[in-house]
């Protein structure tokens, strides 16, 4: 790393090598950490931030245009005078960004290492054949009693480090990088808007751009957590009422089906994608069987080309009303088994540290509204 470090990096950012882009909505209680943490930076490099506000109501707008007056050459709000959603908001602040590279941070999740740009560019400039790093970070589990996990990456893969490299193949199977942890480069995301692939208005607008910077370049992980992500209940992935939440995880394997069609990929990879789409949509059918949810899924379900007999079997239970709550209380069950599996921390751990109700509470928040 270079010595010559300028003091959070905040001066003469008129022509700035990272952009920054926070989108927000409604974060009064998380925006000013959030951005305290870009301004902590330390780099030998201009920075600017560059903050998507989407007409708050609860004063985080306020709060935003505060930082805005007290750092002019910093930040830059880009708004309108009437909310446009999650897509528009962040192809907009996007589409601001003047920088090289972006590096990308929502307005309730913050930054802990005050090097972290200062690494990832250092990373980028001196190896061209890289489009993206990302590194590790802390879950925040934010309820009545707050938990916090260190080094999630660490406890999901284990021993094993999460992928470098060509790594085009292993998203397609699953996205593993945090939308708060990566650094990259700005052209991955025009060639992306070129092609159109911001106009389906998928939720998940970083998996696209991660897909497209997994094709084109290689992808590098630095293994030290240098972020923090916020679980709460007001999180996008949480918000907004079951249709939302559905189509979240449905955009999530659509996305990396269209990829896969898009791109060379081996017929493996593709088999793997085509069954964890069919099962996702036959286990939605069976936990929302008789809503028009179920009636949406069974539609997709009629498109696809894949089926086997473990799925034939289930859509059999739907069929029936008493077996089909059996099945759908069964698969509830089993998720909550595999959120701790996931996470590899033993209950014995849980329950020594905190009391059986915080445990749960944490785990299963659903539980306890």
């Amino acid at each position: 790393m270079n010595t010559e470090i300028e003091t959070n990096g905040l001066k003469n950012s008129k022509n700035p090598l990272v952009s920054i882009q926070m989108i927000t909505y409604n974060h009064v209680s998380y925006i000013g950490q959030a951005i305290e943490s870009v301004l902590m930076q330390k780099t030998n490099f201009p920075i600017e931030l560059v903050i998507g506000e989407d007409c708050s109501t609860d004063g985080t707008r306020e709060i935003v245009f505060d930082y805005a007056k007290k750092y002019p050459e910093i930040i830059r709000i880009i708004t309108s005078e009437k909310n446009v959603g999650i897509h528009e908001n962040g192809i907009r602040t996007l589409l601001s960004c003047t920088g090289k590279y972006i590096a990308l941070l929502e307005g309730d999740d913050y930054w802990t290492d005050p090097y972290k740009l200062q690494k990832q560019v250092d990373f980028l400039e001196a190896n061209p054949d890289y489009g993206m790093v990302y590194t590790d970070y802390d879950i925040l589990y934010e309820r009545k009693n707050p938990v916090t996990l260190k080094a999630r990456n660490k406890y999901y893969w284990g021993k094993k480090e999460p992928p470098s490299g060509n790594i085009f193949e292993e998203l397609l199977k699953g996205n593993f990088i945090r939308t708060l942890t990566v650094c990259f480069r700005k052209k991955y995301f025009e060639n992306a808007l070129n092609q159109g692939l911001f106009k389906n208005d998928w939720l998940q607008q970083d998996l696209i751009i991660w897909l497209e910077i997994g094709y084109y370049s290689k992808v590098k992980y630095l293994n030290k957590s240098m972020a923090t992500y916020r679980n709460h209940q007001s999180g996008i992935s949480r918000t907004g009422g079951s249709n939302k939440i559905i189509n979240f995880g449905l955009n999530n394997i659509q996305i990396r089906l269209f990829f896969s069609e898009k791109y060379e990929c081996s017929e493996q990879t593709r088999m793997i994608l085509k069954k964890k789409y069919y099962h996702y949509l036959v286990q939605n059918i069976l936990l929302y069987n008789g809503s028009a949810e179920a009636r949406e899924f069974l539609k997709l379900l009629s498109e696809t080309n894949y089926s086997d007999q473990t799925g034939r079997i289930k859509l059999l239970l739907a069929k029936n009303k008493i077996t089909a709550k059996i099945a759908a209380i069964i698969i509830k069950s089993k998720n909550h088994l595999l959120s701790l599996k996931n996470f590899r921390i033993p209950k014995w751990i849980l329950f020594r540290i905190y009391d059986t109700k915080a445990a749960f509470v944490n785990f299963f928040p659903e539980k306890h509204k």
